[in-house]
């Protein structure tokens, strides 16, 4: 991430991202920014340069602005938000304003100059859309916590709000254009900075290819699509598997397969299976004796107390099937032990993964 060092007079105000000081607000601190940029209030995120794991952004000596105790040099982790010295005039009353709401929110004012590496500059509050698929309860939660409202200032981000969207909004009337959803205007430039799905589904995807066209067309601006869960399939792979079967199209033709085999040479599953069931049922019956003539004469009579070859060519074969079946059933637990193996060894690489990450980016998830 690139960044710029800038320099902090004393009097700039600062909003931790860490736990140590914010803790039990961290939703709501995202909320103060987004009120800060939408009165038109700069912010700036400042995240240290090549920083490692649990390293610091930078240290200031502070005060807390509602209780007024004094914070000695701390170092601030997590992304934290600084408004500049010039900017604290405009930006103390909607602090204030918004502590009275929300006391769980911590914002510090520094007492001594310091220097930190600004990531981003804020300047203008971020539009937010969601996808009303039925799983937008998902995404209003995070927006009622963080106390951040719709374009028409509704807190409670209702399903009749104008930025619920559903999928037929966001594929547009032709399949021809992809600019022409509810994410953009009728110049075909994005109306949102930001769009979540929480977990629309792979095979809405599939059957809604042109909401997965937009959404690529839409993350081609300086845009953020926020995805969870089955979303990240739905637009992801879809649209990898969209783009392969052009390209192997342009690239090989239109070469038809083989009548009853699959794209790729190999038999349909249900022929296959088919043909084993054919197999088995011939191996379960028993074998149509021949004529004596035909097996060079002699007395065609079972002797007592034995039992004919007929009968033990069957047996046989019903032993051999039953090892095959034992095979199978071997096989199959095998590999269900492996998934399962590979599995385990997928969530601990994820719990390791996520306990490396800083701060900021945990709070994010």
């Amino acid at each position: 991430m690139s960044a710029a060092a800038d320099d902090f007079a004393a009097g700039s105000l600062i909003v931790p991202m860490d736990t140590t000081y914010q803790d039990l607000g961290m939703f709501e601190a995202y909320g103060l920014v987004y009120e800060l940029l939408r009165q038109g209030v700069p912010v700036r995120w400042v995240i240290k340069v090549g920083k490692g794991y649990s390293e610091i952004d930078f240290t200031a000596t502070s005060t807390d602005v509602r209780t007024g105790n004094a914070i000695p040099a701390h170092g601030y982790r997590g992304g934290p938000w600084v408004i500049d010295a010039a900017d604290a005039a405009a930006a103390m009353p909607i602090v204030e304003a918004w502590q009275t709401k929300n006391a769980n929110t911590t914002v510090h004012e520094a007492t001594v100059a310091f220097t930190g590496d600004v990531a981003r500059l804020l300047v203008v509050a971020p539009t937010i859309a969601m996808m009303a698929d039925g799983n937008q309860k998902i995404a209003r939660k995070y927006m009622m916590a963080a106390k951040i409202p719709d374009s028409v200032g509704d807190p409670l981000w209702p399903d009749t709000g104008p930025d619920m969207l559903d999928p037929l909004e966001l594929a547009g009337p032709t399949s021809d254009d992809h600019g022409d959803g509810a994410l953009f205007d009728e110049d075909g430039d994005p109306v949102y900075c930001q769009f979540m799905s929480m977990h629309w589904g792979v095979g809405d995807a599939q059957a809604n290819p042109e909401v997965v066209a937009e959404m690529r067309e839409f993350l081609q601006h300086p845009t953020h699509l926020f995805a969870e869960c089955q979303a990240v399939n739905a637009f992801e792979n879809l649209g990898d598997r969209q783009r392969r079967a052009r390209r192997r199209a342009r690239h090989l033709g239109a070469r038809q397969p083989r009548p009853g085999r699959g794209r790729h040479g190999q038999r349909h599953r249900g022929a296959v299976q088919r043909r084993r069931l054919r197999q088995h049922r011939q191996a379960r019956l028993p074998r149509r004796r021949q004529p004596a003539e035909r097996r060079g004469g002699g007395d065609d009579r079972v002797r007592p107390g034995r039992r004919h070859r007929n009968h033990r060519r069957r047996d046989h074969d019903h032993r051999r099937e039953c090892v095959r079946r034992h095979d199978r059933r071997r096989k199959h637990q095998r590999l269900e032990r492996d998934r399962l193996e590979q599995r385990r060894q997928y969530r601990d690489r994820q719990f390791r993964q996520q306990r490396e990450r800083p701060d900021h980016e945990r709070r994010l998830r």
